[in-house]
């Protein structure tokens, strides 16, 4: 028996207590410890920490809570004083009575064998301590032999770093994850927290906060804009910088570049078919601005231009622009659909010269048809497609003004 923990365990509080209550309704138990006879554990009624003695199914059996609490609150198995303190002093070991039994414990030691009981085990003879100060123990499987321990390079200058080795020489490097939590006091808004300008992001009670929320621009500190709450949880996900190994810094970069070849220069190695003859590089290949277009075909040979005549081998088409309101954006397309369900009046809107197309009315509902000052029409025009009816509008644009003609009624 003792105190009895599990992972994540929350629930909610089904029905409101009052202070002195011993039992209380939750919403599930499924994540909380089974409680045999004997055990315990603890939960987190908002900011009261409660002993449960007991579950059973959906009620829990408690030490009289010292406040009232209200239906819906969240129920929590936090690791807590309470449950670490229990923990630490819960001697289930049975050790008194196997001491009992006249094992000394000379050379022995006391292991918990998993099943409620525990038992005395011998304790393998050590290899000679004489002379082996500041070495640790090893094994090989067979036998435990002394070695020596490697000097740690000097840790001055070296604050918050981590120890690496390349599997000979070790060697300190940056950290690179600084992440903290922290649960606030009463309206705190100030956190200690290291990071690299630009790689931190707070969260309050799970939620990650806006970047305008907080400021974070000394790498050492994070300022809430709204202090918190007391007991909220406020948790920073930091980072630092680190430096990649074996890589080459900007100046052995250039100096690699700077050693670039030249026509004195020999190379070996090369593929049949390179730029080069031989060994020795070959200027004669290099291919130069006047061999675009001729001995070496310009990059957009086979894309279209719009300054020289084209003979088109592939369908050249846009997709109908469907546009209700009767007024058409040229830089949207040529083909236009429109299905007026008020009166409209038929205008043009970025009017590219040269442009034409077709717009295809569909007045089904006889509804009124103008047309802008920009939009010549003829005198028969507009009185025929207010008219009940699907028509087929052709147009053509000057740059300024864009002309129209319509067909017949079509059925």
């Amino acid at each position: 028996m003792g105190v009895k923990f599990t992972n994540n365990a929350y629930t909610s509080l089904a029905t409101t207590i009052s202070a002195g209550a011993t039992s209380f309704d939750v919403s599930s138990a499924a994540t909380f410890p089974t409680l045999a006879s004997g055990d315990w554990t603890y939960v987190s009624l908002t900011n009261e920490v409660v002993k449960v003695t007991g579950i059973s199914g959906t009620t829990f059996t408690c030490v009289a809570v010292s406040g009232g609490h209200s239906a819906g609150i969240d129920i929590e198995l936090r690791m807590t004083a309470e449950l670490l303190n229990d923990f630490a002093e819960d001697d289930d070991l049975e050790g008194t009575s196997i001491l009992s039994t006249g094992e000394t414990g000379t050379s022995k030691y006391l292991r918990v064998d998993g099943d409620g009981t525990s038992s005395w085990q011998t304790v393998e003879g050590l290899p000679s301590q004489t002379s082996q100060a500041g070495k640790y123990l090893g094994t090989d499987g067979s036998a435990a032999t002394w070695s020596e321990v490697d000097a740690l390079p000097s840790q001055t200058g070296h604050a918050s770093k981590y120890l690496v080795t390349d599997g000979t020489d070790a060697s300190w490097a940056g950290q690179i994850d600084n992440s903290v939590e922290y649960v606030a006091t009463a309206s705190q808004t100030s956190f200690n927290v290291t990071y690299a300008v630009g790689y931190v992001t707070a969260f309050l009670n799970g939620i990650k906060l806006p970047a305008a929320d907080y400021t974070a621009t000394t790498g050492t500190t994070v300022v809430l804009d709204t202090g918190a709450t007391i007991n909220d949880e406020v948790y920073f996900q930091a980072f630092g910088t680190f430096v990649l190994a074996d890589t080459y810094t900007q100046a052995a970069a250039d100096t690699l570049l700077d050693a670039k070849v030249d026509d004195s220069q020999v190379l070996t190695n090369v593929p049949s078919g390179a730029l080069f003859t031989d060994t020795v590089y070959d200027a004669s290949t290099t291919v130069v601005d006047a061999d675009i277009g001729s001995t070496v075909q310009a990059y957009d040979a086979d894309t279209a231009k719009t300054d020289t005549d084209q003979s088109w081998t592939g369908s050249q088409r846009g997709t109908v622009v469907v546009d209700n309101d009767g007024s058409f954006d040229m830089n949207g397309g040529n083909n236009f659909k429109s299905t007026p369900t008020g009166a409209v009046t038929l205008t043009f809107t970025n009017i590219t010269n040269g442009q034409s197309g077709f717009i295809l009315l569909v007045n089904s509902g006889g509804q009124t048809i103008s047309a802008h000052a920009n939009t010549k029409v003829d005198a028969n025009l507009l009185a025929t497609v207010t008219a009940a009816g699907t028509y087929l509008i052709g147009y053509f644009s000057d740059g300024t003004n864009v002309y129209l003609t319509n067909s017949a009624i079509y059925a």
